[in-house]
Formats: structure tokens, C-alpha cells, sequence
């Protein structure tokens, strides 16, 4: 007698994939005004040991909700997509997979609910292909109500508990007859279970990406035009010596513009660009056509001071606190279409005191004493698609320029009561019809009796009794509008301590009238010297 033939199929069941899942290559697309991000690339894992891979993002994004106080960052993390992995194709590949595969060319998309820009950190985890086989059963259990009951202290996979009746009549519903932590493999009844089976696959059964694939993803819609509050000019000093006198240097060129919130509108990096005229050859000089000027920074002489003339157009080399990673050229703008403009980036900061957000803009004017700037000003997102770099522009108001100053001070070699002082900077020629350079004075001073200068601050300080109110220094005209100012001033016998005090003023023309007026001064520049 002979009995027939069966096929007996072998199943080698593996706990968990043979390969962590790891990323060869990955490369995400998005369109203009799309929320979502779509993925393609290739996954080295193990085809016949996975049944699917689990991408988990991370990311960070600030937010400046203007109900709060100040911004602040937000830390974020979701399951992405999943890919399910087919069994090797007739290629006999077993190690790699190109995604989205073809049963499912849509299911490699992430959806972020916005257009912002977000660096993404995404954490790959690959389940069994035979978790179905490590099955575990509990029979014949009855719990209270509020009763716990562990499963399994490494936890159990999610979704793969079955509660019923042992009779096999009734099943349980999770989270309306129990419910369950997955974490920590602990059952809970939600009423009285009696006589009843519980079926679970315990963890572990998937493994992780050894590392997180960074990948960056665009913002898709242009930001949202900055907000111009004020700007003014700002400077920095520091101080050091060198031979034998003590040296300070103020820096001018620098201008702070205050923003008001809300920041970030296109994401992380978003930063405040200067927009700049793209000169495409040099027939087309050095003034943008009329179109243009609206949307592009310019400078110029202040027209009450005959001095040298500023040099060139403004260009991204113009603004030394932009850097290279920070520029960019050939960028379109909303307003005008099929015309480009290029874009130094800088960083903005949070006042906290004001509640304002700034930005601090250096810029190095070639020429031309204390020149007018008016920066034209966008919100910069560098990671952005085509067209959607750039917001709308704004205008700044028409502002000054301070000028560089080097002041030194020094004993004589020979005459430990005589100083020599100098100043050195640019000036201008004649103001208004009164010849140049600007005036620069030193004046001796000493500490009022009863007063801290550490408390009352310039309060505190008088003059020399004895004295001359001030010391003119003499100015000696270098190149390119460059002056160097000098003098001596000779200390008191006196104890106790004293200050010079370095003053420039620009002088005026106080009008033309009947009655001749004196000069008019304004200060431009101070700075004091303890001696």
C-alpha cells in the first residue's frame, strides 16, 4: 500500500532580521506649497529575514509663539513611513532594496502638516518577516478588575495581543476591556476577566539602524517679509598698547536693525539677507535702472560733505559678517518676474529685555566719509527650493554710517608729565562751506570731590582747575581722505586720579542771516584715557 505524496515546506523562523537596516543612499523631493516630503534611495538589509522597515524622524524646530515671552526650540519625533520589503526578485539580491518599490511607488512620504524647512535625523527599524511564529499563549487566567498581569518583562510587539474567552465565545477589546503598556509588557482589566486566553508576541522581534541618517528638508514656500522696526549705528571698541602708549579703537560701519517677532517663519537657518544688485557687466555702471532700486541696497556721499567719493557698487564682499556658507547669487524676486538679485545672509539674535529680535549688519563702504546706506532686506531661507528662497522686500530707512577711530596715547621719552595724542580717520574737506577735517580736542580732567567714577559714571569727572578747557590737536591729511590728529598735553602736579578726554566734532555753518551766527558743533566721537 502506498500513500500519497505531501510537500513539506521548512520554515528557518528568525526572532529578528539577520541585518539592521541601514541606508545606502537617500534623497528627498518636494514641490511649492507642499507639506509633504517623498523619499527615494536603496536600503541594505536582509530581504529574506525582514518584513518591513519602520522610518522614525527627528528634528528640532524653533517656534516664537508670540504668546510666549521669548522662542523657543521644539523637539519632535514620528514614524515616517513604513516600507514593506518583498522577498528577493529573480536578481537573486538579497541585501538591497530600491524605495519606493514598485508595489507601492507612493509610500516613502513623510507628511509634516507645514512648508518649513527642518534638518531630519531618520532612524530605521526592521521587523521579522516571522514574528508570527514566536507566538506565546497564557490559558485559563482570570483577572480582577484593575488586575495587573505581566506578559512579558521585555515588552510585547504592539498590536499583537489577542485577549478571548478560553471557551473561544467572547473577545476582549483593548482600551474598553483592558488595556495594555507595550513598553513594559503589563496587562491590565479594565473590568473582571474570567476564564480567559491571552495570545502576544514579545519583543524582541525588529532591529535598529546602528546610526541616524541625517538628511535636510527644503522649505517649499517663500518666508514671510521681516518685520523693520528701526535701525542705528553701532559701535566696537577694544584697547591694547603699543610702543609704549596705550591705543583704542572704535569701530564704526556696523548697523543693528531691530525686527519684531515673529522669527522663523520658513523654518531653522532662517536668516535676514541684504539684497544686492546683480551687475551683469560692467557697460551697465555703477547706479541699478530705476526698476530695481526699490529692491536692491544702495549707498551714497552725504551731500553736505565734500570728501572722497564712495567707491563701486554694494556686493556680498561688502558685508564682512556674512560668510561664504551665508551668500548666495541669482535669486529670484517676488516682485519682479525673470529678474534676480544677490543675497548676503546674516544671523539674527533674541533681546530678551525688548522683546525684539536684531540683527547686526557690518558694512565696509569703499571711500566717502560717513555715507548714507539703505539696505534693502528680506527674510533668507538658504534651504529652500527654486523660487522660494527669498520673501518680499522691505525697505530700511536711509541711515549714517560711523566712521573708524584709532586714538593713542603716550608719555614722553624724556618728560614723564608730557603726553602725546593722536587720533586717526577718515575725515572730510569742507562741510557746508566751512573747511575740514572735523575738530578734535583733549581735555584734562580729575575726579569731583565726594564722587565714584565707578558709580556716578562722566558725572564724576571735572575739569583740570588751571587748565584750558581743551587742547586742539593739529590734523595732517594722509591719503584717501584719511587725517591723523596730534598734540601735547602736560599733566598737573596734583595727586590723585585723572582722565584725558578725547572729543571730535563736526562744525557747521549756523546760516546766512543779518546777524553773523557762530559755527554750530556736533559730537562725533569720545573716548577718555586714564593717566
Amino acid at each position: 500500500m502506498l500513500t500519497p505524496f505531501r510537500e513539506l515546506q521548512l520554515v528557518h523562523a528568525v526572532r529578528q532580521p539577520l541585518l539592521a537596516p541601514r541606508v545606502d543612499s537617500l534623497s528627498v523631493s518636494r514641490k511649492l506649497g507642499e507639506t509633504v516630503a517623498t523619499f527615494r534611495g536603496k536600503l541594505e538589509l536582509s530581504r529574506k529575514s525582514t518584513d518591513k522597515v519602520d522610518f522614525v524622524g527627528e528634528w528640532d524646530i524653533p517656534l516664537d509663539a508670540l504668546s510666549e515671552p521669548s522662542w523657543k526650540l521644539i523637539h519632535a519625533k514620528a514614524r515616517a513611513f513604513e516600507v514593506i520589503v518583498p522577498k528577493a526578485d529573480e536578481t537573486g539580491d538579497e541585501e538591497s532594496l530600491v524605495i519606493p518599490t514598485g508595489e507601492k511607488p507612493n509610500s516613502t512620504r513623510h507628511e509634516f502638516g507645514d512648508t518649513k524647512y527642518r534638518r531630519v535625523e531618520y532612524s530605521l527599524v526592521g521587523s521579522s518577516r516571522f514574528s508570527e511564529y514566536f507566538l506565546e499563549r497564557q490559558k485559563g487566567l482570570t483577572l480582577a478588575d484593575a488586575a495587573t498581569l505581566t506578559l512579558d518583562v521585555a515588552g510585547v510587539v504592539e498590536g499583537s495581543e489577542a485577549v478571548r474567552a478560553a471557551d473561544g465565545g467572547a473577545s476582549y477589546v483593548r482600551d474598553v476591556d483592558y488595556e495594555i503598556d507595550y513598553a513594559s509588557g503589563v496587562l491590565t482589566a479594565l473590568k473582571a476577566l474570567t476564564n480567559i486566553n491571552v495570545a502576544y508576541v514579545a519583543k524582541p522581534v525588529s532591529r535598529p539602524s546602528s546610526a541616524a541618517f541625517a538628511i535636510d528638508v527644503p522649505s517649499t514656500a517663500r518666508p514671510a517679509a521681516p518685520k523693520i522696526l528701526y535701525a542705528i549705528p553701532t559701535f566696537g571698541w577694544s584697547s591694547g598698547s603699543a610702543g609704549g602708549g596705550t591705543v583704542s579703537t572704535r569701530s564704526g560701519g556696523t548697523l543693528r536693525v531691530y525686527l519684531d517677532r515673529p522669527w522663523w517663519s520658513s523654518g531653522d537657518g532662517e536668516l535676514l539677507g541684504v539684497l544686492l544688485w546683480r551687475r551683469e557687466s560692467f557697460l551697465e555702471g555703477v547706479v541699478p535702472p530705476d526698476s530695481l532700486k526699490p529692491y536692491v541696497t544702495q549707498w551714497g556721499q552725504d551731500p553736505l560733505f565734500a570728501s572722497s567719493a564712495t567707491q563701486g557698487i554694494p556686493s556680498v564682499t561688502s558685508f564682512p559678517r556674512s560668510d561664504a556658507s551665508q551668500q548666495r547669487s541669482a535669486l529670484s524676486i517676488d516682485e519682479l518676474s525673470g529678474v534676480s538679485v544677490d543675497v548676503a545672509g546674516h544671523g539674527v539674535a533674541f533681546d530678551a529685555d525688548r522683546g525684539l529680535w536684531y540683527c547686526d549688519i557690518e558694512v565696509d563702504v569703499a571711500g566717502g566719509y560717513a555715507p548714507f546706506v539703505r539696505l534693502a532686506l528680506a527674510r533668507y531661507q538658504p534651504n529652500s527650493l527654486i523660487n522660494a528662497h527669498l520673501s518680499r522686500v522691505v525697505l530700511a530707512d536711509f541711515i549714517k554710517l560711523a566712521e573708524d577711530r584709532t586714538a593713542t596715547v603716550s608719555r614722553d621719552t624724556g618728560d614723564a608729565t608730557l603726553l602725546h595724542v593722536s587720533v586717526a580717520g577718515r575725515s572730510y574737506d569742507t562741510l557746508n562751506n566751512l573747511p575740514g577735517p572735523s575738530t578734535v580736542e583733549v581735555s584734562l580732567q580729575r575726579v569731583r570731590a565726594g564722587f565714584d567714577p565707578a558709580v556716578a559714571g562722566d558725572a564724576a569727572w571735572e575739569a583740570s582747575p588751571g587748565r584750558p578747557d581743551a587742547v586742539v590737536l593739529g590734523a595732517a591729511q594722509r591719503i584717501q581722505g584719511a587725517f591723523v590728529w596730534s598734540g601735547d598735553i602736560s599733566l598737573p602736579n596734583e595727586a590723585g586720579p585723572h582722565r584725558l578726554l578725547v572729543r571730535e566734532f563736526e562744525v557747521f555753518a549756523s546760516g546766512a542771516g543779518l546777524i553773523p551766527l557762530p559755527p554750530s558743533r556736533r559730537l562725533v566721537y569720545a573716548d577718555a584715557f586714564m593717566v
